[in-house]
């Protein structure tokens, strides 16, 4: 069986590093081909969204 299908969990206290550490694997994957979906509680990847020429949805404007 060939498995394509990776996904990923960061999670750590506000200020670990964890945009820092994400970023460029994201960067790498989007790159190569591949999508990324994030979620975020804040900004910290809107920049690279906007970059890399992707679809940025700020939060609190959903409505469901």
């Amino acid at each position: 069986m060939n498995n394509t299908n990776y996904n990923m969990a960061v999670c750590g206290t506000s200020g670990a590093g964890k945009t820092g550490l994400i970023q460029p694997l994201i960067r790498s994957v989007l790159d190569s081909g591949g999508f990324a979906v994030v979620f975020d509680m804040g900004d910290g990847y809107k920049s690279l969204c906007e970059n890399m020429g992707g679809v940025y949805l700020d939060g609190e404007t959903l409505r469901f």
